[in-house]
C-alpha cells in the first residue's frame, strides 16, 4: 500500500513493502499563516515573513499586519526596537531592551470589536523573557478610560496573566498561569477565550490557567500597545517577540494546539 493522509502533525507519506509499513511527514502542519477555520487572524505581526517591518534591523521603525485588521504598528518612544538574530533560539525576535527606556508599538485607536466577537477571543505569542523582575512586563495592552485587557508577565519570575477589567459591572477577572520556560526561555503563549465566559492559558501547548472572565471590553482604545500597556510606557516588555496573533473568536482545540505545535517546531521549544 502506498498513500497520503493529511492530519494535526501535517501531511503523511505512507509506503509498505508488503511486511512493514513506514509513514513519513512530508509538509508542515496546519500553518499559522492559515488557521482550519478562519482565513487569518485579524492581527498578526511576525519576524518570519518578507516585508514584516519598516525601518532597518537596528531601528524598527513599525510591523506590518499581516492579519485582516490592517493595523500597522508603529513604533513610539525613545528607545530603538532591534531585529536581532537568533533572539529565541534560532529565530530572529523583535528586542525591546531591558525595560528601562521607553519604546513599544503603537496600534492606534482600536475598537475592541477588531478583536473580540461575542466577547470570544484568542491571543498567541511567541516570546523571550531577557529579565523577569518583580514588575509586570505586558506584552500586549489594550486600554481605555473604562476597560482594560492584556497578556503579559507578572511580578512573579513565572507567571502569565491575561487580565480583563470591564468598567460595568466594575469587575477584574484574571486568568493566570505559571510555567518554568517563561523565565527561562522561548515560550508559546495561547490565551483563548470562549463566549461562555471561560478562559484558558497554555504554555508550550500545555493549560496552566482557567477562569471564569464574564466581562468583556467596549469602545476604542485611547492605548493599544506591542510591548507595554499605555502611552507613558508603563509595565513595559523586557525580552523579545517573534510572533504575536489575535484572532476574534476561540480557536478550537484542534486548531489551536496546530499552531501551538508548528510554532513549538519553528522556535525549537521541546
Amino acid at each position: 500500500f502506498n498513500g497520503e493522509g493529511f492530519g494535526q502533525l501535517g501531511k503523511l507519506a505512507f509506503e509498505s513493502d508488503g511486511t512493514n509499513m513506514r509513514c513519513t511527514k512530508i509538509t508542515a502542519p496546519y500553518s499559522v499563516y492559515t488557521p482550519l477555520a478562519d482565513s487569518l487572524p485579524r492581527t498578526w505581526y511576525t519576524t518570519r515573513k518578507a516585508s514584516a517591518y519598516t525601518g532597518s534591523a537596528s531601528d524598527v521603525t513599525a510591523l506590518n499586519d499581516f492579519g485582516s485588521n490592517g493595523l500597522t504598528a508603529t513604533k513610539v518612544g525613545t528607545g530603538n526596537i532591534v531585529l536581532t538574530d537568533n533572539a529565541l533560539n534560532t529565530v530572529q525576535g523583535f528586542d525591546f531592551g531591558n525595560g528601562n527606556t521607553d519604546r513599544k508599538f503603537s496600534l492606534g485607536t482600536v475598537d475592541i470589536s477588531n478583536f473580540m466577537t461575542g466577547g470570544a477571543m484568542t491571543m498567541v505569542a511567541a516570546v523571550k523573557a531577557s529579565t523577569v523582575d518583580a514588575v509586570a512586563r505586558i506584552i500586549f495592552g489594550w486600554i481605555n478610560t473604562n476597560d482594560t485587557m492584556y497578556l503579559g508577565h507578572n511580578t512573579s519570575t513565572t507567571q502569565i496573566d491575561g487580565f480583563i477589567f470591564d468598567n460595568i459591572p466594575g469587575s477584574a477577572e484574571i486568568v493566570s498561569g505559571n510555567s518554568s520556560t517563561i523565565a527561562s526561555g522561548v515560550t508559546i503563549l495561547a490565551w483563548v477565550k470562549n463566549t461562555a465566559g471561560s478562559s484558558y492559558l497554555y504554555a508550550n501547548a500545555v493549560l496552566i490557567g482557567t477562569a471564569t472572565q464574564t466581562s468583556t471590553p467596549d469602545g476604542t482604545a485611547t492605548s493599544c500597545y506591542l510591548g507595554a500597556i499605555n502611552a507613558a510606557g508603563t509595565s513595559p516588555m523586557r525580552g523579545s517577540i517573534g510572533d504575536f496573533a489575535i484572532w476574534a473568536r476561540a480557536l478550537s482545540t484542534v486548531e489551536r494546539e496546530a499552531i501551538e505545535l508548528e510554532l513549538m517546531s519553528i522556535y525549537g521549544v521541546v
